[in-house]
């Protein structure tokens, strides 16, 4: 989880130094947030295909998502 944060931290720095040197850092900041947005969207989406439907496997992703993933199939086994 930490590594999580630790990444997210990270793009938002890369993402400041980014719109300080372009000097649109406000739209830069709100761009790349928009995009994080809409994959953390994106994946809860496929995570609800998947409890509706379970006739897949779980989606495979990175970061947090990755995590909560695997979490599911570890609780699934256990049943």
């Amino acid at each position: 989880m930490n590594l999580t944060f630790a990444r997210l931290m990270l793009n938002v720095f890369l993402l400041c130094l980014i719109g300080i040197l372009v000097d649109e850092l406000w739209f830069v900041l709100s761009l790349g947030m928009a995009v994080y947005l809409a994959w953390t969207l994106w994946n809860l989406h496929r995570l609800l295909y998947w409890l509706h439907h379970r006739k897949t496997d779980l989606p495979e992703s990175f970061g947090i998502w990755e995590i909560i993933f695997h979490k599911m199939t570890e609780e699934l086994l256990c049943l």
